[in-house]
């Protein structure tokens, strides 16, 4: 992702992402390090050499995994350009758990306009929503096609088998 910063001194940086959303990101941080003074150089350097996990980050091409840390309702907004790029066509999976004090509602409705199959999980913590709610409240949400799993590991074993190597998978959560 290159992006052109328009701050006091100009610039042009190639992140190491292709989340969209990070171009935002990274400029106000560079701005920041412009007000305390840091040198362009060191800040283009900073930028292009960074690399955050979790971040609309592809772990593998057959099928194509994507995973992203969004984990709010305007997180999921951000994403939202890049669900509309990468999945608009093809067989579609979404691998998702949710914590039981998140809002995970709003981003399930979101979420159900992009994926044929949604597979629910539990995670192995006390504030994890149970796989089985979150599957209920999916459907009452707009996925059709749902199942859950006690485990996210069954949930990306199940998202593969039903997306072949062609097919596109999400994992996300709240």
């Amino acid at each position: 992702l290159s992006v052109k910063y328009n701050l006091a001194k100009k610039f042009c940086a190639t992140l190491n992402t292709s989340a969209l959303y990070q171009a935002k990101n990274s400029a106000c941080a560079a701005y920041a390090a412009q007000l305390l003074g840091v040198e362009t150089q060191y800040i283009k350097r900073g930028l292009e050499t960074t690399t955050l996990g979790a971040r609309w980050e592809q772990i593998s091409t057959n099928p194509k995994i994507i995973i992203d840390c969004a984990h709010n309702p305007s997180a999921f907004l951000e994403i939202e350009p890049m669900l509309k790029k990468e999945f608009s066509r093809g067989k579609r999976v979404l691998v998702f758990a949710a914590m039981k004090d998140k809002d995970y509602l709003q981003e399930l409705k979101l979420l159900s306009n992009y994926f044929d199959e949604a597979a629910f999980c539990t995670l192995p913590f006390k504030r994890s929503q149970p796989a089985k709610i979150l599957e209920k409240e999916a459907r009452q949400n707009g996925f059709s096609k749902t199942s859950s799993f006690d485990s996210a590991r069954s949930a990306f074993s199940h998202a593969k088998k039903i997306c072949g190597k062609n097919g596109k998978i999400l994992a996300v959560g709240s």
